[in-house]
């Protein structure tokens, strides 16, 4: 996958998303896209975990990998601390999206307007690591890397526990109910103008009382 080149990635919305991170951690994260065979395992590891034990959307496989057919028409944006997976987050232009497929229909039979939106897949934090900087400076690299697109907003199949969450940050639901009686989503919408830097502190401190739930070259993050 093809790395952004670089550039000045300040905003008001990211600049106050990075700053709900607890200093010290962030200055011991990197959030960059990946690329690499290595990443890329281990993002299909942090995948099998969350979405076979925490959310059990799959079933549990033997070589504790679970491979996301999307993920080669996505950019997925990582988190490490040293080498270690911490956190992860994948958003794609390639329709039909998910969520449509579980909405049994086109986005636009729900919304008035779809242009400029992606669609934000995989966003998972390393139980471990909940609570602290992952999940801010993660939605913060992803709303720069999607502005960069030309990208104004996203949608995203919330799972029924993390319904507050979203909500809380400024994602709006649409559409009926979508996934299963035991695994229920929500489809969501944002415009990355609405999301509440306020909101992000308080729902990493939620988080951090919920910890068995699951929400080219290192670049760090300001």
């Amino acid at each position: 996958m093809k790395v952004p080149e670089a550039r000045d990635r300040t905003s008001p919305t990211t600049d106050r998303l990075a700053l709900t991170a607890h200093a010290g951690e962030r200055d011991q994260l990197c959030v960059r896209i990946a690329e690499s065979e290595a990443d890329f395992e281990r993002i299909h590891r942090l995948n099998h975990r969350i979405f076979t034990a925490e959310i059990p959307q799959h079933p549990p496989r033997e070589d504790r990998r679970l491979v996301d057919r999307r993920l080669e028409h996505s950019t997925c944006l990582i988190a490490l601390k040293g080498q270690h997976l911490v956190g992860m987050v994948a958003i794609s232009q390639c329709r039909p999206f998910s969520v449509e497929e579980k909405l049994g229909a086109p986005l636009e039979h729900f919304l008035p307007a779809t242009e400029g939106l992606c669609e934000v897949r995989l966003l998972a934090v390393d139980p471990r690591s909940r609570g602290g900087a992952v999940f801010g400076l993660l939605l913060a690299e992803l709303i720069e890397t999607a502005r960069e697109r030309g990208i104004e907003g996203g949608v995203i199949s919330a799972h029924g526990s993390q319904t507050w969450l979203y909500r809380h940050l400024g994602f709006e639901p649409f559409g009926p109910p979508i996934g299963t009686p035991s695994v229920p989503y929500t489809a969501m919408l944002v415009d990355w103008n609405r999301l509440d830097p306020g909101a992000l502190r308080l729902a990493a401190r939620r988080n951090r009382r919920q910890r068995g739930r699951p929400g080219g070259a290192p670049r760090r993050l300001r």
